[in-house]
Formats: C-alpha cells, sequence, structure tokens
C-alpha cells in the first residue's frame, strides 16, 4: 500500500493519493493565535506574498479536502495536548478545528474539527470560537 502522505522537508506535505500539497504547520503554529474565517484568507494572501515554499497559489480547503486530513487510525496532538485524528507527519500542537471555504450565505462559513470528525458553522469574523486553517495546493 502506498503511503499517503510524505514530507517535502520545505514545510510542506504532499498527499499521494489526492494530488494536493499541504502546509506542514497550520496558522496556530505559524501565528501562535487563532484566526476567524476572514482572516484565514489573509493568511492565504501572506503566505502567497511570500511564496511559501516557492508556491504562490495556496488556497483554503474546501469541505472534501479538509475531511480528507481526519484519519481513524492515526493519532496526533492538538495545541492543548488532546487527542486529534490527523497524521503524525503534521506536526503536533497545532489547532483541532480548520476553516473550510464552504460558506453560507454571506454572514456563515464551516470548520472542521479533527477530533470527532465533525463539521460546524460560524459566522465569519467570530473570534470567540478557536479556529485555525491549513492550506492546501493542487498539485499540476
Amino acid at each position: 500500500m502506498k503511503t499517503k502522505f510524505i514530507d517535502n522537508d520545505d514545510g510542506t506535505v504532499t498527499d499521494t493519493r489526492s494530488g494536493r500539497m499541504w502546509m506542514k504547520n497550520d496558522s496556530w503554529q505559524a501565528l501562535g493565535r487563532h484566526i476567524n474565517w476572514v482572516k484565514s484568507h489573509e493568511f492565504a494572501k501572506e503566505m502567497n506574498e511570500k511564496k511559501f515554499a516557492g508556491y504562490s497559489n495556496w488556497r483554503i480547503p474546501n469541505t472534501t479536502e479538509a475531511k480528507s486530513l481526519y484519519e481513524e487510525g492515526k493519532t496526533n496532538t492538538d495545541k492543548e495536548g488532546c487527542e486529534i485524528r490527523i497524521d503524525p507527519i503534521f506536526p503536533s500542537g497545532c489547532g483541532f478545528t480548520i476553516w473550510t471555504s464552504e460558506t453560507r450565505g454571506a454572514r456563515s462559513a464551516m470548520g472542521y474539527d479533527f477530533r470527532e470528525d465533525y463539521e460546524f458553522w460560524l459566522a465569519k469574523e467570530d473570534e470567540g470560537f478557536p479556529s485555525t486553517v491549513r492550506l492546501v495546493r493542487t498539485l499540476k
């Protein structure tokens, strides 16, 4: 069976099955704080301007992409030391939720939780819920 993730040794991880490249660290690890959905877009813009790992096409994952990181048989720990279900190729100490690109009208956006494999909806400007983003790009 082919290994799902490969560490590219440049701050990125490639998903060999889907053809996606992920930032190894999420925004919590990069910024040291939670961000709302609006700020997750600003984070993506900043990483693209910096050409993180040599690329300028980083984006917020859609729901299917975010869910592809959840792996029932894998164990990692979030920033609070709690168990989450993402491959340990990603560094421990990340957030337990990430924003997705999915929206509902002008005000709500979907997040995804790696502790329990569930989706949730919040206001895009919500500062009260601890969320992060892990940016992705499609290999082409």
